[in-house]
């Protein structure tokens, strides 16, 4: 074989050399990178918060008493007191509630069913009255307690069973941007439903505490509240400014309640904000 044959086919060779070289080459750079395996338990884990228990306790019937809100602060919870309207003493202590961080509502007064042994005022809404006359009455007593965020009913065993006078007030009080608490005064309310159909927020009563104004009695109501909140995740329930045992037996459950795990909150954080 001559020199020249040599050549060319040596130069042959070196070319199919070089193309095979610079495909795989090109193979590498688009070859994906190797996949590295991460443990499991070297992965991050995610948050979960889980909420406490909540239950919102409303003191009704604020009024006649200024001192009786500090044996209440000093039980260091978040409390919603509710105040009666068109009293004298309405604005100092809506004011002292205020400064001492709680929730403020007004106490509405309505109409109950025995009206002759639950007199509610002449602050109160009658089922007589007409549109007119219920809403200079709904008026009068919102601008006399300041600093109100919603409205619960004082007794209104009668009047909460009527979805047009019921429709009424609770359009009146979402035109002021209120929330409203059915106290549940009666098991045929139509407070939860006529709000819904109106479009205000509202909430309802579950336990009253004291009722039967002893420490034992509220002590058991605060077992039950103690028991819905662990059920239910949130509760509310009502006591009242002037009973002689109410505080004493919410300083006694107060460890249990936290011990459970169960957060005390003003009823303001349990609406929708």
């Amino acid at each position: 074989m001559s020199n020249g044959k040599k050549a060319t086919i040596f130069a042959i060779l070196a070319l199919l050399a070089f193309v095979l070289i610079w495909q795989g080459y090109r193979h590498r750079l688009s070859a994906p990178p190797p996949v590295v395996q991460v443990p499991v338990s070297d992965l991050p884990k995610p948050v979960v918060t889980v909420q406490a228990p909540q239950a919102a306790i409303v003191i009704d019937d604020v009024a006649y008493s200024m001192s009786i809100m500090d044996h209440f602060a000093q039980l260091g919870i978040p409390l919603t007191f509710a105040m009666l309207p068109r009293h004298k003493l309405a604005k100092p202590l809506s004011e002292k509630a205020l400064s001492l961080q709680f929730a403020v509502i007004l106490h509405l007064p309505m109409e109950p069913h025995d009206v002759v042994h639950n007199d509610p005022g002449p602050s109160g809404l009658y089922l007589r009255m007409s549109e007119r006359e219920l809403k200079a009455q709904f008026d009068k007593a919102v601008e006399s307690v300041p600093n109100i965020v919603g409205i619960n009913n004082h007794m209104g065993s009668a009047f909460t069973e009527d979805a047009p006078r019921m429709r009424l007030v609770l359009g009146w009080a979402k035109q002021r941007g209120f929330y409203f608490l059915d106290s549940y005064t009666s098991t045929k309310s139509v407070v939860v439903s006529t709000a819904r159909e109106v479009g205000i927020p509202c909430l309802r009563n579950e336990t009253f505490l004291d009722n039967e104004d002893s420490l034992e009695s509220i002590e058991k109501q605060l077992d039950v509240v103690m028991k819905l909140a662990l059920q239910r995740k949130k509760t509310i329930a009502i006591g009242h400014y002037r009973r002689k045992y109410i505080v004493e037996a919410l300083a006694k459950k107060i460890p249990e309640f936290k011990a459970h795990g169960i957060e005390f909150v003003t009823l303001t954080s349990l609406y929708p904000s």
